[in-house]
């Protein structure tokens, strides 16, 4: 064979092999590897315990949901996995009536680790890391609050408090007596805040470690004064109110004067630490009526004290229009007072000597 017809043959066979199709080698289905364990210590996690793995989709569509068993040693499997349009994977499960779950992703590799504990009724391992209120004032009646609390579980189980009427009652929220309109915001379930006797509480169970939670709610002005005072459920580090500058406010709490929350600017009042059974006491007025800051130690006091006066005022012989022109002006002197001291322009010394001068003249005046 010459040269020239071998090339022609091999060129022949070449074209015959690219031709042919190449074989489809089809890719093993992705599934996840998990395991459970118990953070309870010396607590183990039963082998028939149920996980559920749902594949959600970028939009937060469920696309897949399906069941899976622990095997002896508290690992599971995970069904094929939709590379192609599953985002996340939750990984959930209920242990002794409480929900745990993680999330995961496609093609992360590893083993997927989800913690249960055994429950807890103790409200011993329950304190409060900090308390803090905002203020925003809606209209002349009505505040608009955000509550933001960091709950801190110290054991290591699972607080699940107690059953009121058939429902959990698991944390007690700080909350005054007349707030209204109450939402979860963050770390809680609407579903699950119910009305308690002597004020609402949460349904969630609360896992060891830190828990922020946080919801909002409504409080109108009766008497054109909003109450921000609430009793306190649980040991707390540290209650922080903030309320817009040109409010008044009533507290025996520690003005540190001006902070920026999310881009406004508020007065902040610090309370603890403080022990359960203890109560905050924020009195809040508008600039046009504000009432004096009063070193009372409680919202009980305060009110005492108030009646006191207005007992006195109603047997005072002085002319009512002269009465009532010198106790607002003695009232109005005190919210000037506090609004200098509150943006820096008197000293603490000159703010208490000047305040305490001017509440003896209203006291006078009420005597």
């Amino acid at each position: 064979m010459t040269p020239a017809k071998r090339t022609s043959v091999a060129s022949a066979a070449l074209l015959f092999i690219c031709a042919w199709p190449p074989a489809v080698v089809e890719a093993a289905p992705e599934r996840l590897r998990g395991m459970i364990d118990n953070g309870t210590k010396g607590e183990a996690v039963p082998d028939d315990l149920e996980v559920t793995v749902a594949q959600v989709s970028a939009s937060g569509t469920e696309l897949d949901k399906a069941t899976v068993t622990l095997d002896a040693n508290g690992r599971f499997v995970t069904p094929p996995l939709d590379r192609q349009r599953a985002e996340t994977v939750i990984i959930a499960t209920v242990y002794k009536g409480v929900s745990y779950q993680t999330t995961a992703e496609p093609g992360r590799g590893g083993v997927v680790r989800l913690r249960v504990f055994e429950p807890t009724r103790n409200e011993g391992v329950i304190s409060i890391r900090s308390d803090t209120s905002v203020a925003t004032r809606e209209d002349e009646d009505e505040l608009a609050v955000l509550h933001l609390l960091r709950v801190v579980n110290r054991s290591d189980r699972t607080f699940i408090g107690d059953d009121i009427g058939g429902r959990p009652a698991v944390i007690r929220l700080p909350v005054p007596s007349d707030a209204f309109d109450l939402r979860a915001v963050e770390g809680l379930t609407h579903e699950a805040i119910r009305d308690v006797e002597g004020g609402i509480a949460s349904g969630d169970p609360v896992q060891p470690g830190e828990s922020r939670l946080s919801y909002s709610y409504g409080v109108l002005a009766p008497g054109g004064a909003w109450s921000l005072g609430h009793p306190v459920e649980y040991p707390t580090t540290r209650s922080d109110v903030l309320v817009e500058p040109d409010l008044v406010v009533s507290s025996p709490g520690r003005n540190l004067g001006s902070l920026d929350f999310e881009g406004r600017r508020y007065r902040q009042f610090e309370f603890g630490p403080l022990l359960s059974g203890q109560e905050t006491a924020v009195i809040v007025t508008p600039p046009a009526t504000g009432l004096a800051l009063l070193p009372i130690a409680g919202v009980v006091a305060g009110l005492v004290l108030l009646g006191l006066l207005l007992l006195r005022r109603r047997t005072n012989n002085r002319p009512v229009a002269e009465h009532d022109d010198e106790h607002q002006r003695l009232v109005t002197a005190i919210a000037d007072l506090d609004d200098d001291f509150a943006a820096g322009r008197i000293d603490e010394d000159a703010y208490l000597s000047e305040r305490k001068a001017i509440k003896r003249a209203l006291l006078g005046l009420e005597s």
